[in-house]
Protein backbone atom coordinates (compact mmCIF):
# COMPACT_ATOMS: atom_id res chain seq x y z
CA UNK A 1 0.00 0.00 0.00
CA UNK A 2 1.90 3.17 -0.88
CA UNK A 3 2.26 5.86 1.80
CA UNK A 4 -0.73 8.44 1.83
CA UNK A 5 -3.57 5.28 -0.06
CA UNK A 6 -7.19 5.58 1.02
CA UNK A 7 -7.07 2.04 2.24
CA UNK A 8 -8.36 1.06 5.54
CA UNK A 9 -7.58 -2.14 7.88
CA UNK A 10 -10.30 -2.91 10.44
CA UNK A 11 -13.89 -2.45 10.78
CA UNK A 12 -15.75 -0.20 8.88
CA UNK A 13 -15.78 3.43 9.70
CA UNK A 14 -19.42 4.16 11.50
CA UNK A 15 -21.29 5.36 8.37
CA UNK A 16 -23.65 7.76 10.88
CA UNK A 17 -20.58 9.73 11.10
CA UNK A 18 -20.55 10.14 7.00
CA UNK A 19 -23.28 13.38 7.13
CA UNK A 20 -21.87 15.39 10.45
CA UNK A 21 -18.51 14.83 9.27
CA UNK A 22 -19.34 16.32 5.71
CA UNK A 23 -21.00 19.26 7.62
CA UNK A 24 -17.70 20.74 8.84
CA UNK A 25 -15.10 22.22 6.53
CA UNK A 26 -11.43 20.88 6.20
CA UNK A 27 -7.89 21.01 5.00
CA UNK A 28 -5.86 17.96 3.56
CA UNK A 29 -2.65 19.54 3.31
CA UNK A 30 -0.38 16.44 4.02
CA UNK A 31 -0.72 14.68 1.17
CA UNK A 32 1.57 11.11 -0.13
CA UNK A 33 4.46 13.42 -1.44
CA UNK A 34 5.47 14.52 1.89
CA UNK A 35 4.43 11.39 4.08
CA UNK A 36 6.93 9.58 1.03
CA UNK A 37 9.61 12.08 1.14
CA UNK A 38 9.46 11.23 5.49
CA UNK A 39 9.67 7.61 4.70
CA UNK A 40 12.40 7.42 2.04
CA UNK A 41 14.71 9.83 4.63
CA UNK A 42 14.22 7.26 7.23
CA UNK A 43 15.12 4.54 5.01
CA UNK A 44 18.21 5.94 4.51
CA UNK A 45 18.87 6.79 7.70
CA UNK A 46 18.43 2.77 8.59
CA UNK A 47 21.14 2.18 5.74
CA UNK A 48 23.62 4.57 6.44
CA UNK A 49 23.13 3.39 10.25
CA UNK A 50 23.77 -0.07 9.27
CA UNK A 51 26.66 1.24 7.24
CA UNK A 52 28.27 3.35 10.65
CA UNK A 53 27.73 -0.22 12.39
CA UNK A 54 29.43 -2.29 10.52
CA UNK A 55 32.69 0.24 10.03
CA UNK A 56 32.61 0.51 14.03
CA UNK A 57 32.69 -3.17 14.56
CA UNK A 58 35.44 -3.31 12.16
CA UNK A 59 37.46 -0.40 13.80
CA UNK A 60 36.45 -2.19 17.55
CA UNK A 61 37.91 -5.35 16.23
CA UNK A 62 40.94 -3.58 15.24
CA UNK A 63 41.02 -1.86 19.09
CA UNK A 64 40.71 -5.32 20.32
CA UNK A 65 43.94 -6.40 18.38
CA UNK A 66 46.28 -3.49 19.62
CA UNK A 67 45.10 -3.62 22.96
CA UNK A 68 45.92 -7.22 22.63
CA UNK A 69 49.48 -6.70 21.80
CA UNK A 70 49.50 -7.09 17.82
CA UNK A 71 51.19 -3.81 16.34
CA UNK A 72 48.48 -1.18 14.15
CA UNK A 73 50.16 1.36 12.31
CA UNK A 74 48.70 4.69 12.39
CA UNK A 75 47.43 4.76 8.44
CA UNK A 76 45.46 1.94 9.60
CA UNK A 77 43.95 3.54 12.61
CA UNK A 78 43.28 6.55 10.02
CA UNK A 79 41.51 4.30 7.69
CA UNK A 80 39.24 2.90 10.37
CA UNK A 81 38.45 6.12 11.53
CA UNK A 82 37.80 7.54 7.68
CA UNK A 83 35.22 4.17 7.20
CA UNK A 84 33.49 5.42 10.79
CA UNK A 85 33.38 9.20 10.25
CA UNK A 86 31.88 9.66 6.77
CA UNK A 87 28.55 7.51 7.32
CA UNK A 88 28.41 9.30 10.65
CA UNK A 89 28.47 12.51 8.78
CA UNK A 90 26.40 11.57 5.95
CA UNK A 91 23.64 10.30 9.11
CA UNK A 92 24.00 13.51 10.81
CA UNK A 93 23.06 15.70 7.11
CA UNK A 94 20.92 12.75 6.93
CA UNK A 95 19.17 12.99 10.44
CA UNK A 96 18.91 16.41 10.01
CA UNK A 97 16.73 17.13 6.60
CA UNK A 98 14.51 14.36 8.22
CA UNK A 99 13.86 16.37 11.21
CA UNK A 100 12.75 19.34 9.24
CA UNK A 101 10.19 16.93 6.67
CA UNK A 102 9.06 15.48 10.26
CA UNK A 103 7.93 18.83 11.58
CA UNK A 104 6.47 20.00 8.33
CA UNK A 105 4.68 16.65 8.32
CA UNK A 106 3.49 16.91 11.97
CA UNK A 107 2.27 20.28 11.46
CA UNK A 108 -0.15 19.42 8.88
CA UNK A 109 -1.36 16.42 10.15
CA UNK A 110 -2.01 17.72 13.24
CA UNK A 111 -4.02 20.56 11.19
CA UNK A 112 -5.99 17.66 9.51
CA UNK A 113 -6.80 15.86 13.12
CA UNK A 114 -8.32 19.44 13.87
CA UNK A 115 -10.81 19.36 10.95
CA UNK A 116 -11.26 15.54 11.01
CA UNK A 117 -12.42 15.46 14.74
CA UNK A 118 -14.11 18.96 14.16
CA UNK A 119 -12.60 19.77 17.91
CA UNK A 120 -10.14 21.80 20.10
CA UNK A 121 -7.26 19.27 20.68
CA UNK A 122 -4.58 19.41 23.14
CA UNK A 123 -1.51 20.49 20.98
CA UNK A 124 -2.56 22.94 17.94
CA UNK A 125 -0.21 22.42 14.94
CA UNK A 126 2.41 25.02 16.02
CA UNK A 127 3.00 23.50 19.57
CA UNK A 128 2.95 19.88 18.33
CA UNK A 129 5.85 21.24 16.54
CA UNK A 130 7.08 23.90 19.02
CA UNK A 131 7.46 21.56 21.74
CA UNK A 132 10.45 20.02 19.87
CA UNK A 133 12.40 22.48 20.81
CA UNK A 134 12.15 23.61 24.86
CA UNK A 135 14.50 21.81 27.11
CA UNK A 136 13.17 19.26 29.53
CA UNK A 137 9.52 19.61 27.95
CA UNK A 138 10.68 17.64 24.95
CA UNK A 139 11.52 14.62 26.81
CA UNK A 140 7.15 14.39 26.51
CA UNK A 141 5.69 16.55 24.85
CA UNK A 142 6.35 15.77 21.27
CA UNK A 143 5.31 11.95 21.84
CA UNK A 144 1.82 13.65 24.00
CA UNK A 145 1.64 15.20 20.64
CA UNK A 146 1.90 12.32 18.61
CA UNK A 147 -0.05 10.15 20.53
CA UNK A 148 -2.72 12.39 19.98
CA UNK A 149 -2.18 12.81 16.75
CA UNK A 150 -2.85 9.21 16.01
CA UNK A 151 -5.82 8.91 17.96
CA UNK A 152 -7.43 11.79 16.39
CA UNK A 153 -6.71 10.48 13.30
CA UNK A 154 -9.29 8.24 14.02
CA UNK A 155 -11.85 10.61 13.95
CA UNK A 156 -14.93 11.89 16.23
CA UNK A 157 -15.07 9.16 19.53
CA UNK A 158 -10.91 9.07 19.01
CA UNK A 159 -11.15 10.23 23.12
CA UNK A 160 -11.94 6.77 23.50
CA UNK A 161 -8.96 4.80 21.66
CA UNK A 162 -5.96 3.48 23.85
CA UNK A 163 -2.42 4.34 23.05
CA UNK A 164 -0.86 2.05 20.12
CA UNK A 165 2.17 0.54 22.14
CA UNK A 166 4.27 0.84 19.09
CA UNK A 167 4.16 4.85 19.16
CA UNK A 168 5.43 3.93 22.92
CA UNK A 169 8.13 1.80 21.70
CA UNK A 170 8.60 4.42 18.96
CA UNK A 171 9.48 7.25 21.85
CA UNK A 172 11.42 5.02 24.18
CA UNK A 173 14.07 3.85 21.55
CA UNK A 174 14.12 7.83 20.21
CA UNK A 175 15.22 8.94 23.62
CA UNK A 176 17.61 5.83 24.34
CA UNK A 177 18.76 6.57 20.40
CA UNK A 178 19.19 9.87 20.01
CA UNK A 179 18.98 12.01 23.04
CA UNK A 180 21.52 10.46 24.21
CA UNK A 181 23.84 10.76 20.99
CA UNK A 182 25.66 13.49 22.46
CA UNK A 183 27.57 11.24 24.62
CA UNK A 184 29.76 9.56 21.81
CA UNK A 185 29.34 11.66 18.94
CA UNK A 186 32.74 13.17 19.21
CA UNK A 187 36.23 12.10 20.47
CA UNK A 188 36.95 8.96 19.37
CA UNK A 189 39.84 9.20 17.19
CA UNK A 190 42.25 6.83 18.07
CA UNK A 191 45.90 8.33 16.98
CA UNK A 192 48.24 5.77 17.61
CA UNK A 193 50.91 6.51 20.08
CA UNK A 194 49.43 10.09 21.04
CA UNK A 195 49.34 11.22 24.72
CA UNK A 196 46.27 13.23 24.40
CA UNK A 197 43.50 12.52 27.26
CA UNK A 198 40.93 12.20 24.87
CA UNK A 199 42.69 9.52 22.91
CA UNK A 200 44.84 7.82 24.99
CA UNK A 201 42.77 5.41 27.01
CA UNK A 202 42.48 2.25 24.25
CA UNK A 203 40.30 0.64 26.80
CA UNK A 204 37.58 4.04 26.38
CA UNK A 205 37.91 3.55 23.02
CA UNK A 206 36.90 -0.28 22.80
CA UNK A 207 34.24 1.36 25.46
CA UNK A 208 32.73 3.82 23.29
CA UNK A 209 32.78 1.54 20.10
CA UNK A 210 30.64 -1.10 22.11
CA UNK A 211 28.24 1.77 23.39
CA UNK A 212 27.76 3.60 19.73
CA UNK A 213 27.15 0.35 18.51
CA UNK A 214 24.17 -0.35 20.67
CA UNK A 215 23.47 2.96 19.89
CA UNK A 216 22.77 3.12 16.63
CA UNK A 217 20.99 0.23 16.46
CA UNK A 218 18.09 1.72 19.12
CA UNK A 219 18.67 4.50 16.62
CA UNK A 220 17.82 2.06 13.44
CA UNK A 221 14.58 0.09 15.71
CA UNK A 222 13.17 4.00 16.21
CA UNK A 223 13.48 5.11 12.46
CA UNK A 224 11.46 1.77 11.46
CA UNK A 225 9.01 2.69 14.09
CA UNK A 226 8.12 5.91 12.99
CA UNK A 227 7.79 4.98 9.33
CA UNK A 228 5.23 2.47 10.76
CA UNK A 229 3.21 5.52 12.64
CA UNK A 230 4.06 8.19 9.42
CA UNK A 231 1.85 5.75 6.94
CA UNK A 232 -0.92 4.53 9.69
CA UNK A 233 -1.66 8.51 10.45
CA UNK A 234 -1.54 9.05 6.73
CA UNK A 235 -3.83 6.38 6.12
CA UNK A 236 -6.46 6.93 9.02
CA UNK A 237 -6.53 10.90 7.41
CA UNK A 238 -7.13 9.64 3.92
CA UNK A 239 -9.99 7.59 4.57
CA UNK A 240 -11.51 9.97 6.62
CA UNK A 241 -11.67 12.40 3.65
CA UNK A 242 -12.87 10.04 1.47
CA UNK A 243 -15.54 9.70 3.75
CA UNK A 244 -15.96 13.59 3.94
CA UNK A 245 -14.26 15.30 1.09
CA UNK A 246 -12.47 18.11 1.79
CA UNK A 247 -14.60 21.39 1.09
CA UNK A 248 -12.42 24.13 2.13
CA UNK A 249 -9.02 24.98 3.33
CA UNK A 250 -9.71 25.41 6.81
CA UNK A 251 -11.33 23.80 10.08
CA UNK A 252 -14.65 25.05 11.31
CA UNK A 253 -14.17 24.69 15.79
CA UNK A 254 -17.87 25.81 15.80
CA UNK A 255 -19.72 22.82 14.68
CA UNK A 256 -17.42 20.96 17.57
CA UNK A 257 -20.72 21.44 19.53
CA UNK A 258 -22.76 19.23 17.18
CA UNK A 259 -20.21 16.36 17.59
CA UNK A 260 -20.80 16.01 20.96
CA UNK A 261 -22.76 12.64 20.32
CA UNK A 262 -19.94 11.34 18.41
CA UNK A 263 -17.82 11.33 21.76
CA UNK A 264 -19.79 8.80 23.20
CA UNK A 265 -18.73 6.24 20.09
CA UNK A 266 -15.31 3.86 20.12
CA UNK A 267 -13.67 3.29 16.87
CA UNK A 268 -11.76 0.64 17.74
CA UNK A 269 -8.49 -0.35 15.12
CA UNK A 270 -8.07 -4.28 14.08
CA UNK A 271 -4.60 -3.66 13.54
CA UNK A 272 -3.17 0.07 12.98
CA UNK A 273 -0.49 -1.59 10.61
CA UNK A 274 -1.38 -2.52 7.31
CA UNK A 275 -0.94 -6.14 6.08
CA UNK A 276 2.65 -6.84 5.53
CA UNK A 277 3.76 -3.99 7.73
CA UNK A 278 4.26 -5.94 10.20
CA UNK A 279 6.48 -8.62 9.03
CA UNK A 280 8.71 -5.82 8.03
CA UNK A 281 9.00 -4.17 11.18
CA UNK A 282 10.12 -7.04 12.95
CA UNK A 283 12.24 -7.76 10.33
CA UNK A 284 14.54 -4.55 10.81
CA UNK A 285 14.01 -4.83 14.15
CA UNK A 286 15.45 -8.44 14.62
CA UNK A 287 18.02 -7.85 12.04
CA UNK A 288 19.57 -5.03 13.98
CA UNK A 289 19.39 -6.54 16.89
CA UNK A 290 21.15 -9.79 15.42
CA UNK A 291 23.75 -7.18 14.29
CA UNK A 292 24.49 -5.47 17.01
CA UNK A 293 24.83 -8.60 19.41
CA UNK A 294 26.28 -10.59 17.04
CA UNK A 295 28.92 -8.06 15.81
CA UNK A 296 29.65 -7.77 19.44
CA UNK A 297 30.20 -11.41 19.80
CA UNK A 298 31.93 -11.50 16.79
CA UNK A 299 34.54 -8.35 17.88
CA UNK A 300 35.16 -10.38 21.22
CA UNK A 301 35.51 -14.21 19.62
CA UNK A 302 39.56 -14.36 19.83
CA UNK A 303 40.16 -11.11 22.39
CA UNK A 304 41.70 -10.78 25.82
CA UNK A 305 38.60 -9.32 28.19
CA UNK A 306 39.45 -6.81 30.60
CA UNK A 307 43.36 -6.26 29.51
CA UNK A 308 44.47 -10.16 30.33
CA UNK A 309 46.30 -11.67 27.76
CA UNK A 310 46.05 -15.49 27.26
CA UNK A 311 49.58 -16.94 26.19
CA UNK A 312 47.70 -19.03 23.22
CA UNK A 313 46.16 -16.59 21.72
CA UNK A 314 48.54 -15.66 18.54
CA UNK A 315 49.49 -12.42 16.84
CA UNK A 316 46.51 -11.77 14.36
CA UNK A 317 48.62 -9.49 12.22
CA UNK A 318 49.84 -12.06 8.91
CA UNK A 319 53.38 -12.93 9.53
CA UNK A 320 56.42 -12.76 6.87
CA UNK A 321 56.61 -16.25 5.22
CA UNK A 322 60.23 -16.20 5.25
CA UNK A 323 61.90 -15.72 8.81
CA UNK A 324 65.56 -16.45 10.06
CA UNK A 325 66.22 -17.93 13.80
CA UNK A 326 68.38 -16.32 15.63
CA UNK A 327 69.98 -17.78 19.27
CA UNK A 328 72.27 -15.60 21.11
CA UNK A 329 72.93 -14.05 24.30
CA UNK A 330 70.37 -16.30 25.90
CA UNK A 331 67.22 -15.72 23.75
CA UNK A 332 65.85 -17.21 20.52
CA UNK A 333 63.59 -15.82 18.02
CA UNK A 334 62.50 -14.90 14.33
CA UNK A 335 62.64 -12.23 12.30
CA UNK A 336 62.52 -11.51 8.26
CA UNK A 337 64.94 -12.75 6.16
CA UNK A 338 64.69 -10.17 3.88
CA UNK A 339 65.52 -7.82 6.61
CA UNK A 340 69.54 -6.65 7.56
CA UNK A 341 70.37 -7.58 11.06
CA UNK A 342 73.27 -6.06 12.89
CA UNK A 343 74.56 -7.24 16.22
CA UNK A 344 76.27 -4.43 18.24
CA UNK A 345 78.77 -4.76 20.73
CA UNK A 346 77.84 -6.44 23.70
CA UNK A 347 78.46 -5.38 27.52
CA UNK A 348 78.10 -8.64 29.13
CA UNK A 349 75.50 -9.28 32.40
CA UNK A 350 77.67 -7.03 34.14
CA UNK A 351 75.95 -3.87 32.95
CA UNK A 352 73.09 -2.62 34.66
CA UNK A 353 70.44 -0.22 34.08
CA UNK A 354 70.34 2.00 31.97
CA UNK A 355 72.80 0.91 29.82
CA UNK A 356 71.97 -2.58 27.91
CA UNK A 357 73.76 -5.61 28.41
CA UNK A 358 73.37 -6.07 24.40
CA UNK A 359 71.04 -4.63 21.30
CA UNK A 360 70.70 -6.30 17.86
CA UNK A 361 68.83 -3.95 15.22
CA UNK A 362 66.73 -5.50 12.47
CA UNK A 363 66.16 -3.10 9.82
CA UNK A 364 64.21 -3.58 5.71
CA UNK A 365 66.51 -3.19 3.22
CA UNK A 366 67.49 0.22 2.03
CA UNK A 367 65.45 1.39 5.36
CA UNK A 368 66.94 3.71 8.54
CA UNK A 369 64.55 2.56 10.99
CA UNK A 370 63.27 -0.90 12.06
CA UNK A 371 63.32 -3.38 15.15
CA UNK A 372 65.94 -2.94 17.89
CA UNK A 373 66.01 -5.89 20.47
CA UNK A 374 67.54 -5.32 24.15
CA UNK A 375 68.18 -6.45 27.50
CA UNK A 376 68.45 -4.85 30.67
CA UNK A 377 70.11 -5.64 34.08
CA UNK A 378 67.54 -4.35 36.54
CA UNK A 379 69.24 -2.01 39.79
CA UNK A 380 69.85 -4.14 42.63
CA UNK A 381 69.44 -7.10 41.06
CA UNK A 382 65.90 -6.55 41.74
CA UNK A 383 63.10 -8.28 40.46
CA UNK A 384 59.95 -6.49 39.59
CA UNK A 385 57.46 -8.12 41.22
CA UNK A 386 54.61 -6.30 42.10
CA UNK A 387 52.39 -4.62 38.50
CA UNK A 388 52.98 -1.34 39.90
CA UNK A 389 56.44 -2.41 40.23
CA UNK A 390 56.38 -3.56 36.95
CA UNK A 391 54.77 -0.82 35.31
CA UNK A 392 56.60 1.70 36.54
CA UNK A 393 59.88 0.26 35.23
CA UNK A 394 57.84 0.26 31.76
CA UNK A 395 57.69 4.15 32.61
CA UNK A 396 60.78 5.46 32.89
CA UNK A 397 62.26 3.45 29.92
CA UNK A 398 59.73 4.56 27.75
CA UNK A 399 60.57 8.24 29.09
CA UNK A 400 63.80 7.79 28.20
CA UNK A 401 63.24 6.68 24.83
CA UNK A 402 60.94 10.09 24.55
CA UNK A 403 63.82 11.63 25.72
CA UNK A 404 66.47 9.81 23.31
CA UNK A 405 64.57 10.87 20.54
CA UNK A 406 63.47 14.31 20.74
CA UNK A 407 62.25 17.13 23.43
CA UNK A 408 59.00 16.96 22.00
CA UNK A 409 58.31 13.50 22.25
CA UNK A 410 55.34 12.35 24.16
CA UNK A 411 54.30 8.93 25.65
CA UNK A 412 51.11 7.07 25.31
CA UNK A 413 48.98 4.79 27.87
CA UNK A 414 50.87 1.37 29.33
CA UNK A 415 48.85 -1.87 27.26
CA UNK A 416 49.18 -5.32 27.86
CA UNK A 417 50.96 -7.70 25.30
CA UNK A 418 51.77 -11.18 24.21
CA UNK A 419 55.47 -10.92 24.40
CA UNK A 420 56.84 -14.20 23.27
CA UNK A 421 54.12 -16.16 25.42
CA UNK A 422 54.32 -14.24 28.36
CA UNK A 423 52.81 -11.35 29.64
CA UNK A 424 54.38 -8.25 28.59
CA UNK A 425 53.78 -4.28 28.22
CA UNK A 426 53.71 -1.74 25.23
CA UNK A 427 53.54 1.57 25.46
CA UNK A 428 53.93 4.12 22.41
CA UNK A 429 56.18 7.16 21.61
CA UNK A 430 55.14 9.78 19.25
CA UNK A 431 57.71 12.21 18.35
CA UNK A 432 56.00 16.29 18.11
CA UNK A 433 55.46 17.29 14.34
CA UNK A 434 58.61 16.62 12.07
CA UNK A 435 59.25 16.06 8.25
CA UNK A 436 59.35 12.66 8.68
CA UNK A 437 57.40 11.01 11.75
CA UNK A 438 58.94 7.72 13.00
CA UNK A 439 56.07 5.69 15.12
CA UNK A 440 57.88 4.07 18.51
CA UNK A 441 56.72 1.07 19.44
CA UNK A 442 58.25 -0.16 22.62
CA UNK A 443 57.70 -3.82 24.25
CA UNK A 444 59.19 -5.03 27.44
CA UNK A 445 59.36 -8.34 29.08
CA UNK A 446 60.08 -8.46 32.52
CA UNK A 447 61.82 -11.56 33.53
CA UNK A 448 63.38 -11.92 37.08
CA UNK A 449 65.89 -8.93 37.51
CA UNK A 450 65.99 -8.42 33.44
CA UNK A 451 64.29 -6.09 31.21
CA UNK A 452 63.64 -7.98 27.81
CA UNK A 453 62.75 -4.91 25.26
CA UNK A 454 61.49 -5.25 21.57
CA UNK A 455 61.64 -1.59 20.31
CA UNK A 456 59.72 -1.19 16.20
CA UNK A 457 60.54 1.81 14.91
CA UNK A 458 58.59 2.87 11.36
CA UNK A 459 57.65 5.29 9.18
CA UNK A 460 54.59 5.76 7.23
CA UNK A 461 55.99 4.13 4.03
CA UNK A 462 57.31 1.00 6.38
CA UNK A 463 54.46 0.88 8.60
CA UNK A 464 53.11 -2.08 7.53
CA UNK A 465 56.57 -3.96 6.87
CA UNK A 466 57.51 -3.19 10.28
CA UNK A 467 54.72 -4.16 12.15
CA UNK A 468 54.89 -8.14 10.23
CA UNK A 469 58.62 -8.08 11.64
CA UNK A 470 57.94 -7.08 14.47
CA UNK A 471 55.20 -9.36 15.03
CA UNK A 472 57.27 -12.02 14.43
CA UNK A 473 59.93 -10.93 16.74
CA UNK A 474 57.42 -10.87 19.58
CA UNK A 475 55.62 -14.05 18.86
CA UNK A 476 58.77 -16.49 18.39
CA UNK A 477 60.76 -14.38 21.65
CA UNK A 478 62.07 -16.96 23.76
CA UNK A 479 64.28 -16.70 27.20
CA UNK A 480 66.78 -19.61 26.41
CA UNK A 481 68.48 -18.97 29.80
CA UNK A 482 68.34 -15.94 31.51
CA UNK A 483 72.38 -14.33 32.10
CA UNK A 484 74.35 -14.86 35.34
CA UNK A 485 73.37 -12.08 38.14
CA UNK A 486 76.19 -10.08 38.73
CA UNK A 487 77.49 -6.86 40.59
CA UNK A 488 79.68 -4.42 38.79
Amino acid sequence: MPCGAKGYYGPPVKTELAPALARAPRTDRSGPGLCQAVEVLLALQIVIIVQEVVARLYRLDLWLIYRRGAFVSQPQADQANRWVSTPSLIGSLAFIVTGVLWLIWQHRAQSNAIAITHTRLQFTPDWAVGWWFIPFANLVKPFQAVRELWKASHGPGWQNLATWRLIGWWWATWLAGVVTMGLWSGGDRLVIGSSSSSVNSISGMIATDRFAVALLAVRAISAVLAIAIVRSITRLQARAFAVAPATAPRPDERVGASMASARRLTPMMKDPLAPGEQAWVLVVVIAMVVLAVGGLAWTERTHARRGEVPVDVPIALPLPGDLTQLGANGVRFSYPSTWISKEMASNGPGQAWPHPMWTSTFTPKGEPVGVTTSAYRLPHDRAERTEAQRRAFVTRYARRVAEDLSGTATTGTIEAVLFGGSQGYRVDVSQGATSSPVTTEVNVMLNGPFAYVVRCESTPRTSVEVARGCAAILSTYTVVRRPPVQVP
